[in-house]
Order: C-alpha cells, then structure tokens, then sequence
C-alpha cells in the first residue's frame, strides 16, 4: 500500500495496463529486477540524469523535498544556511542524515527510525535548533500531533527531487500509455483526495 501504489492503480483503470506489484529490500535490487526483465516499470522513483541512462521517466507526480524546520518562534533564523554549525535533528535511515552527514557542517542528533514524533517534540522543546526531514511527511505527523502551528519551514530546502513512475530505457510503447493516462489523471480532484489520504491536508486555522 502507499501513495505511489493508490497512483499506479489509477493509471490501470485508465490505460488498460495491469499492473503486478512487487517489493524489493533495495533501490540496487530494484534496479537490478529491471535490468534482468524481472519487473517492467517502477511504481515512484526520483527523477535524474544519472538514472536517467538507464531509465526512461514518466511526467513527475510527485516532489521530494527534504527540508529544515525550525521553530514558529524562531524569528532570528532566516536562512536555512543559518543552522551551519548547530543541532539538527535526523530520524534514523532517511536521505536527509546520509545528505547532512556528507555536508559535514551540522551537528547531527540522530533519532530512532520510527520516532519522528520524538525528533519534532525535541525541537519544539528547544532539544536541537531544526529537524531536516521530507517536508510532506514532516507536516502530516505535526498535523496528527497536533503541533503543526508550532513548527515552520526555514528555505532553501536540503535537496528537491521530482518523482515519477520509470520504465526500462526505451519502452517507448509502455511510457506513452502510462503518460497518456497520467499527464490528465494529476489535474483531477480524485488525484487531490489521494494526496490528502497519504500526506495529510492543512487544518482550518479556525476550529
């Protein structure tokens, strides 16, 4: 189950394709099934030109933006670049630890992989200066937490990626029914609504 999995059913519906879903341990295996005609496309997939030799990528639907938060309070941080040198807190196995540790520019507060709660309540209690982690899951766990008026945004973000599904490099035939059902399929409410299912939406200010 997952975002890029309620997408992919959408796209059969419209296209005619069935699709037959299959986990692998890692983004290698992955790339591997591919390679070996294990698998025919990939669910969601960050869009670049280093995959880009062996992929061919769909329009994207979806973006990954890895940013930093910080405090609503804290109205001395204006940049991002401002938390050069000081606490950032980073949940367990996520791009935003591997990405901040080759930085090297931060000291890094490491918090268990399922425990965002924790790294977000450490922030808002003063714990660490700013927790870097992808934006839209940052939001829905704040929202559910019921805090997310008590954290904010800080730019530039660490990194923003465009997400996509992919094929095999050169499965023209493929990509153009999957685009043809996609590119329309994003401008929809129903395509909303399963954005708002998996990330969440803003809570009135008023309640």
């Amino acid at each position: 189950s997952g975002f890029a999995i309620d997408i992919a059913k959408a796209i059969e519906k419209r296209s005619g394709l069935k699709f037959t879903f299959k986990a692998y341990p890692t983004w290698a295996a992955v790339m591997s099934a591919l390679k070996e005609r294990e698998a025919t496309a990939i669910a969601n997939i960050g869009i670049s030109p280093k995959r880009a030799s062996a992929l061919d990528f769909s329009v994207p639907y979806d973006t990954l933006k890895i940013s930093y938060f910080i405090r609503a309070t804290d109205t001395k941080t204006k940049t991002s670049e401002a938390l050069i040198g000081r606490k950032i807190g980073v949940v367990g196995i996520n791009r935003a630890r591997s990405l901040l540790q080759k930085l090297g520019k931060h000291e890094l507060v490491v918090f268990n992989t399922n425990s965002l709660s924790d790294a977000i309540f450490a922030l808002i209690s003063s714990q660490v200066d700013a927790v870097a982690y992808p934006e839209h899951m940052m939001l829905k766990t704040a929202r559910s937490a019921g805090v997310s008026y008590r954290i904010r945004v800080v730019n530039p973000p660490l990194i923003e990626v465009l997400r996509g599904m992919a094929v095999r490099k050169g499965d023209a035939a493929l990509l153009a029914k999957i685009n043809a059902a996609l590119e329309p399929f994003i401008k929809t409410k129903e395509f909303q609504t399963l954005y708002k299912k998996w990330f969440g939406a803003p809570a009135p200010y008023w309640n």
